[in-house]
């Protein structure tokens, strides 16, 4: 049938999610890696030793 088809095509765009025990859905977060200079820019400004709204560009050409 029609419906048939458009129940596969649902679950090709949104596939059955995963359940717990308890039966909620389980979301999976994905992070993306970050840059080291990132990090190491976040722990300076954190440390105090540059004040958090100095530019990183400038940072850069000072490093």
């Amino acid at each position: 049938m029609a419906t048939e088809r458009i129940e596969e095509k649902i679950f090709e765009v949104f596939p059955v999610p995963k359940l717990d025990k308890n039966g909620k859905i389980v979301v999976e977060i994905k992070h993306l890696p970050a840059d080291p200079y990132s990090i190491r820019l976040h722990e300076r400004i954190g440390a105090g030793e540059l004040p958090p709204n100095e530019s990183p560009v400038e940072l850069a050409q000072n490093e």
